[in-house]
């Protein structure tokens, strides 16, 4: 559900969100969440961690499958509060967060949004 902040002319609305799980024996913690300002968009995580490894990219997709989704880049760091941007992004289209390994092809963490 969203819910918006901030009486100003740009309203800000936090238009999905998830908590992160660990996958395939990786630990993670924290929250996705999709913020919309005006006409940009960002995904946050907050208060987040992940068990660190190599080359890891941050997805939003349908599902967990990456092939589906959008590459928003390298994740910025294991832990820690970071921004994506979803410019240009159809939002209604995705519904998860995914953080990928590319060397190992495995998925250390998702996030569902709702």
């Amino acid at each position: 559900m969203a819910s918006k902040l901030g009486s100003n002319s740009q309203s800000v609305v936090y238009s999905k969100q998830g908590s992160f799980v660990g996958l395939e024996g990786n630990d993670a913690k924290g929250k996705a969440i999709i913020i919309v300002a005006g006409k940009a968009a960002f995904l946050r995580f907050q208060d987040f961690e992940v068990t660190n490894g190599p080359d890891l990219h941050v997805y939003i997709t349908t599902g967990d499958d990456i092939s589906s989704g959008i590459d928003l880049g390298k994740l910025k760091g294991s832990i820690g509060d970071q921004n994506y941007d979803l410019s240009g992004v159809d939002l209604k289209t995705y519904d998860t967060v995914v953080i990928y390994s590319q060397p190992f092809q495995i998925h250390f963490a998702m996030a569902k949004l709702a």
